[in-house]
């Protein structure tokens, strides 16, 4: 029988938290569901962890594979997947016990091939939050789009996507910051769209996590891939919202590497030259743009003044 909705998991090193996570696969009020476990190249006993599972419970499946990062990991199971639907968990989270069934119901029931619905956020200093509310209901693809920046967020583990949707876009080989080259692309390819206020996710931030190492690497490819982002919403009819990216990308590339760094070129002119922010800009951006284009040498000094100026020139990443 094929399963109605199939889950993929990537897995590298998370010991700690992975029985967690399985443990609220296993309690879900879905029963015709598949699991697929890609084991990326774990050393910590993360695989035998997952191995474990599928003995006991036949909708696990268990993948093992040399290590190639988090993309490669989630195009495997794509590549996996029997159902018509699909939806992604990350290792180090855990899921409500209505994750497949209440979307799954939606999607079949509204003929729709994207929903997108909330998350509780747990582990930051300040306790648990939880994701702004959204519109519910069937939405267009443009008031989608814009609600991945303001309020949904690109990632890809608060969503349900029918298979087909990825028929030609895969997550970009060998980077992290992957959701960003990659989300709005399927919301570009849906036909309907649904958005649900129902919490059924729960996203564990980690300090060691990949997104908040802000490694070389990070920066890099934070870089690029919201560039190709900002590019692709720029085709799309999106101008807006590829200038409040264009925004946030150049200044977190700035305060890093300085006015004088190989590439800063790319987003000074624009940058000094822009009359204001977005509307949906932080204040800090605000404040740091308005620096910026008052006095770059005293932007540079205020940056390495508050330890933000992490490496002295691009060539170090």
């Amino acid at each position: 029988m094929i399963p109605k909705v199939s889950v993929i998991v990537p897995i590298f090193n998370v010991k700690a938290y992975l029985p967690r996570c399985l443990d609220s696969l296993c309690c879900q009020t879905l029963a015709e569901i598949e699991i697929i476990l890609i084991d990326d190249g774990s050393s910590d006993g993360s695989g035998e962890i997952a191995d474990r599972y599928a003995q006991t419970d036949n909708r696990f499946q268990v993948i093992h594979q040399e290590n190639r990062g988090l993309s490669a990991a989630r195009n495997r199971g794509i590549e996996a997947a029997q159902a018509y639907y699909l939806m992604f968990v990350d290792s180090d989270d855990w899921v409500d016990p209505d994750f497949c069934r209440i979307p799954y119901e939606i999607a079949t029931e509204h003929g729709v091939e994207l929903v997108i619905f909330r998350q509780w956020q747990d582990g930051f200093p300040m306790g648990k939050k939880q994701s702004v509310e959204l519109p519910e209901g069937l939405c267009t693809r443009e008031t989608a789009m814009r609600l991945l920046y303001h309020g949904a967020s690109v990632v890809a583990w608060n969503k349900l996507y029918h298979k087909r949707l990825f028929e030609d876009i895969r997550y970009p080989l060998g980077r992290v910051y992957e959701d960003h080259g990659t989300t709005h692309r399927l919301v570009q390819a849906a036909e309907r769209i649904w958005v649900s206020n129902a919490f059924l996710y729960h996203y564990c931030y980690r300090k060691n996590s990949i997104v908040n190492t802000h490694s070389r690497k990070f920066i890099r490819d934070r870089m690029d891939m919201c560039l190709f982002e900002a590019n692709n919403l720029q085709q799309f009819g999106y101008t807006d919202l590829a200038e409040e990216l264009f925004l946030a990308t150049g200044l977190s590339y700035l305060v890093r590497f300085g006015t004088r760094a190989e590439s800063a070129d790319r987003f000074l002119t624009l940058l000094r030259q822009e009359k204001k922010c977005p509307p949906n800009a932080s204040w800090k951006a605000k404040a740091v743009l308005r620096l910026l284009q008052f006095s770059p040498k005293l932007f540079d000094l205020v940056c390495f003044l508050m330890g933000k100026r992490k490496w002295r020139t691009e060539r170090e990443i």
